[in-house]
């Protein structure tokens, strides 16, 4: 009797011991398909027999993750960026770049109040352990990039690199410096002798691979440290594992960083992009190579390619066209209120004309309550003002320029931030105001930097246009120099990119002052091409009067 009692605990106790294994395994089994292992797609990613176990995961809430843009089950191919602030204008600029082109385009991490790089791969990381691991992914910063071919062909670079029995290539942007640790340099290899130009060093701000090679990557990552200097490790090491290789897009197929980029290596070449109502064509501007090849599909201003990023931005992915001007920057429909401004009257001339111009500014349509007025006086100024007119506004502030320099424009846009207004529009007196909504007119565009159309009897106007626009042969500049004429004559009215201003200008607060005041100075010599203005010639709001010199050359004739 007692045997059997032994032999019955001995069976009871293996029992528990089986159903208890059976239900752990059953638990892990599901756990672990819900990651994706179990697929043969992941399966297939293990390359060799020693490649381990895969790695422990990190348990993430699924509804920490916000997804827009893409509505039900994912294609084949996506494009992916973090975004917190859907009002970024590096943010609409990629947003609208890839709805134009038909990209498959999602947005994480949009309510992630941490920011910073490593939040950037974090989210990634969660997210990529949820997708099937044969999804082909391209990855791509939020912020200073924008898509510059249709999804189709965007899909066909992507298999040209990685091919469809291809689970384990990770392809990263390159560039031509090297950041973050300069030390490494020295280990980074030499790039393929066939790729002339060829880009050496890795940049992460974009990436593409399958799902799977993507996610066993990034779950490497240790927490704050720098994503370039992470992927650059997994580049020189080589030590993601299970098969999984990190290569570099030495040909700029995906990525084209914009930093130390040499101007003989990209011009602006013409591009026919879908008109405004979608019934047909227009002729635009597209980045292109001078070395003849495809230029890459995502354009990426890191560092000092920023500038060169902001005037691609306004021309591609149908951005802007000789007929059209520019389609994205579109009027506000809410009803129209005044903001917050100043009005700078920058008197740096003689007159000519004391009383005209002094009724066209106060023939103004402006809000006094809302707004400061700010005179400048200048060595040669000759401008008499009535009092009455200045206390009409919520206060008047007074300037005297020692010299003919741009100390009054630096004052006024200190003042702008002094009074915490929203925009401040530069009046030189040598500009009389015909149209009296002309503030009405640009604030409602929400651009950061608008100059009116104004032109003098001579053909002088208030924006500049360079004239050298060809170089080698390839045209560099905004506009050929005949369009300035059917800019000026309004034959093609919109708002069109500028490369600098003379007389008047309305600018936002968060456009950069120095770059406001070194765009100034039509007939100088020079303007800078790489920042965003705009010339509005949708109305005629005044014309520029004649300068002392050919008043003087009249007088003697």
């Amino acid at each position: 009797m007692q045997a059997q009692a032994t032999a019955s605990r001995f069976a009871l106790l293996f029992a528990a011991a089986f159903l208890g294994v059976f239900l752990i395994s059953s638990f892990v089994g599901v756990y672990v398909s819900s990651r994706g292992w179990l697929s043969s797609s992941l399966r297939g990613i293990v390359c060799t027999s020693g490649a381990g176990p895969a790695p422990k995961q990190r348990e993430v809430p699924v509804d920490q993750l916000v997804v827009s843009h893409v509505n039900g089950s994912l294609p084949a191919f996506v494009l992916v960026t973090i975004g917190q602030n859907p009002e970024h204008p590096g943010y609409r600029a990629l947003s609208r770049s890839a709805s134009y082109y038909g990209v498959h385009f999602l947005t994480l991490g949009q309510d992630q109040t941490k920011g910073g790089k490593e939040a950037k791969l974090e989210i990634m990381r969660r997210w990529l352990w949820r997708q099937d691991p044969d999804l082909l992914v391209i990855f791509t910063d939020g912020y200073d990039t924008l898509v510059r071919i249709p999804n189709e062909e965007l899909e066909r670079r992507m298999r040209l690199l990685i091919p469809d029995n291809d689970n384990t290539t990770i392809v990263v942007s390159s560039e031509l410096g090297i950041w973050p640790k300069w030390h490494l340099k020295h280990k980074y290899p030499m790039p393929p002798s066939h790729v002339e130009n060829a880009y050496r060093y890795l940049n992460s701000g974009g990436y593409a691979g399958r799902a799977g090679a993507l996610a066993l990557c990034l779950d490497k990552y240790p927490p704050r440290e720098d994503d370039q200097l992470f992927f650059t490790n997994r580049f020189l090491e080589q030590d993601v594992g299970h098969g999984v290789t990190v290569k570099l897009d030495y040909e700029r197929l995906l990525f084209q960083t914009l930093t130390r980029v040499n101007p003989e290596e990209w011009m602006l070449a013409p591009a026919t992009y879908r008109s405004r109502d979608g019934e047909g064509m227009v002729n635009g501007l597209t980045f292109a190579r001078t070395d003849g090849k495809d230029a890459a599909a995502v354009l990426h201003g890191n560092g000092g390619g920023r500038p060169l990023y902001h005037q691609m931005r306004l021309l591609e992915a149908g951005a802007w066209s000789f007929e059209e001007g520019s389609v994205w920057y579109e009027r506000s429909a809410s009803p129209y209120e005044q903001p917050r401004m100043v009005l700078a009257v920058i008197c740096a001339h003689p007159t000519g004309n004391n009383s005209e111009f002094v009724e066209g500014l106060m023939a103004m349509e402006v809000d006094y309550s809302k707004t400061d007025i700010f005179v400048s006086s200048g060595p040669s100024c000759d401008l008499q003002l009535d009092e009455s007119f200045k206390q009409r506004f919520a206060a008047a502030h007074e300037h005297v320029e020692a010299t003919s320099g741009n100390a009054a424009h630096k004052e006024a846009s200190r003042l702008m931030r002094q009074v915490n207004a929203s925009h401040l529009l530069i009046l030189e007196n040598n500009l009389i105001v015909q149209q009296h909504d002309l503030v009405a007119q640009l604030v409602q565009d929400e651009l950061p930097a608008a100059v009116p159309l104004a032109v003098s009897d001579s053909g002088q106007a208030n924006f500049g246009v360079d004239k050298a626009a060809f170089k080698n042969g390839a045209f560099r500049g905004s506009y050929h120099e005949e369009d300035r004429d059917k800019l000026v004559s309004c034959e093609r009215p919109g708002l069109w990119p500028a490369k600098c201003w003379s007389s008047c200008i309305l600018l936002r607060h968060d456009y950069k002052e120095k770059d406001a005041l070194r765009l100034r100075g039509v007939g100088d010599g020079w303007c800078d091409a790489r920042q965003s203005i705009f010339l509005d010639n949708r109305h005629r709001f005044g014309k520029l009067l004649s300068s002392p010199v050919e008043e003087k050359e009249g007088e003697k004739s």
